[in-house]
């Protein structure tokens, strides 16, 4: 976005030149602007994405999982690295081969997975025509069944639900029924799940033991299950993982971690890793589960939907300075399906750069169209828009693929070019403050 250079896609159109006397006579007839009251930190926009099940011999997983569970494969476009199965929903199941794995003891905190089935019995008769192990001797009662639990061929535990308290209509099995942790204290990981990662209490009628949340749009997440007498925290092992691995999505990796450092998280990839689903990092929660954000900015309702007054928070003028430099960007209110921005950096009191953008509604959605100076005009299409957060992208651009507009709860203002440069994952940030528009 700014003295980065764009890939030509086309030609500013000399209107948009044309119109900058507009936009500064727009921008000054404004009420003079003063900066946005605090308030109190928006939620993060974080979700479930799936799990992987880690494993040290792919061939011996596939035997296991699809041979005898009845997994179908849905893609070894990765193999042997990794093997993603069908589940019929969202959630996303996949193998993943990994150089050491991780062998919990029977204490230790852990992921918990479960499937469901039409019926218990026949499904137990199944498990033992394939010789499978059972972690269990005889099938438990739970708050909302019957279930079971067997051990895959490298131990990792998979629980075998049958769910009574409702009539369930019968199903293809395998199926996924929850998944989710077991802790040592369920205060303690409500306090992350919910006061750090932003995720929100579904009910609390399986308390002491179960805990079930879900995301700020209340669709089912993830289980807590509290176990006081058998669960405890470990030290993790990271990069060496355990046998299932959360795997959590943002829209915005890169300024989710900044969200999840100020709110105390610890990440442990020092960077970006790359996987078969694009970038991500590990974290860790208070007990020792290693858990993976991955970025995901694909795009949503919200921005399928979205109009240029959906931008209206962007308008104004916002100005960083830091020692002998000063960046500033000023953008018009929406009006006639457009909004015309413009920005410049002054060293020394001396202009380096400046840009010319704009962003506009077409048939197809909303752009970001940006001229810098010297350059090649770029587009950017709106992807995602969750509030006052917008993320445009290009994947066919050299760099940057995305750009991100998101005004934080103090009023501040981060713009951010991100993408790939040479096979690596690269991001600039520019940060600014509302001020009068003189």
């Amino acid at each position: 976005m700014k003295h980065i250079n764009f890939s030509q896609v086309g030609r500013l159109s000399a209107v948009l030149l044309g119109l900058i006397v507009i936009v500064l006579y727009s921008i000054t007839d404004q009420k003079a602007a003063t900066p946005s009251k605090p308030s109190k930190q928006a939620p993060l926009a974080v979700r479930t994405h799936g799990v992987k099940i880690n494993v040290d011999d792919m061939d011996k997983a596939i035997a296991f999982y699809i041979d005898k569970l009845g997994f179908e494969i849905e893609s070894r476009q990765d193999y042997p690295r990794e093997v993603f199965l069908k589940t019929g929903e969202p959630t996303k199941l996949s193998l993943r081969t990994v150089k050491k794995l991780q062998r919990p003891g029977p204490q230790d905190t852990r992921v918990s997975f479960t499937l469901q089935v039409n019926d218990l019995d026949q499904a137990i008769a199944k498990m033992k025509s394939h010789g499978v192990e059972f972690a269990e001797t005889e099938k438990r009662k739970e708050g909302v069944g019957y279930a079971i639990s067997i051990r895959d061929p490298f131990g990792a535990r998979i629980s075998m639900m049958h769910q009574t308290i409702v009539k369930v209509e019968p199903f293809k099995e395998p199926r996924i029924y929850n998944f989710g942790f077991y802790v040592p204290e369920m205060d303690a990981a409500r306090s992350f799940y919910v006061g750090k990662l932003g995720f929100v209490v579904r009910s609390e009628k399986y308390l002491p033991l179960d805990l079930p949340l879900g995301h700020q749009d209340k669709t089912f997440g993830f289980m807590l299950h509290y176990r006081p007498d058998n669960v405890q925290a470990v030290k993790s092992a990271y990069p060496t993982l355990p046998w299932h691995t959360v795997v959590f999505e943002t829209s915005d990796l890169h300024l989710t971690a900044m969200d999840l450092k100020k709110n105390g998280v610890k990440l442990l990839s020092a960077s970006p890793e790359k996987s078969s689903e694009g970038y991500y990092l590990a974290f860790e929660d208070p007990f020792g589960n290693v858990s993976e954000l991955l970025g995901q900015p694909s795009s949503n309702a919200a921005a399928a939907q979205a109009t240029i007054n959906d931008f209206a928070w962007l308008s104004g003028c916002w100005d960083h300075q830091q020692g002998n430099r000063q960046r500033d960007e000023i953008w018009s209110k929406p009006a006639g399906g457009s909004m015309l921005g413009m920005g410049r950096a002054v060293v020394d009191g001396k202009t380096t750069e400046y840009e010319f953008t704009w962003i506009h509604q077409e048939a197809d959605g909303i752009y970001f169209t940006a001229k810098p100076s010297g350059q090649p005009e770029a587009s950017f299409k709106l992807v995602r828009l969750e509030g006052k957060h917008a993320v445009f992208e290009n994947p066919k651009h050299d760099f940057p693929q995305r750009v991100i507009y998101r005004q934080n709860p103090d009023g501040s203002l981060i713009a951010r070019i991100e993408g790939e440069m040479k096979g690596q994952p690269r991001g600039i940030d520019f940060p600014f403050k509302r001020t009068k528009c003189d």
